[in-house]
């Protein structure tokens, strides 16, 4: 993939958080984003570093202002990380994932 396509993606992740922004203002700010790991990312190694697309993801979530719940630390904590996504599918939560995000949505959101 050539840097013209990397920095098309970045720009076109800026136009379109610009339009949301535009949206929750309108909302008083309800929108909450959820950043949720594939399951390379919570392995021992990636726990301790964000990678190039976290880093962008977050740093555009606080240029507008968006609120959102980051799942990757609660997924390294978690003393039964090998379980939180299918066992074949590493990018799809298990039940005992989504039991994870659920839990924590109640907790940050209400």
């Amino acid at each position: 993939m050539s840097q013209f396509e990397v920095e098309e993606k970045i720009l076109y992740l800026d136009r379109t958080l610009a339009k949301y922004a535009k949206q929750n203002s309108i909302l008083n700010n309800k929108i909450i984003f959820l950043i949720i790991p594939f399951s390379q990312q919570i392995n021992n190694e990636n726990c301790n570093k964000d990678d190039l697309a976290e880093q962008i993801i977050e740093n555009k979530f606080n240029k507008y202002k968006f609120k959102y719940i980051k799942f990757k630390k609660i997924f390294c904590d978690d003393l039964k990380k090998n379980k939180i996504f299918l066992k074949y599918d590493y990018s799809h939560l298990s039940v005992y994932g989504h039991e994870i995000v659920a839990n924590t949505i109640k907790q940050k959101i209400y």
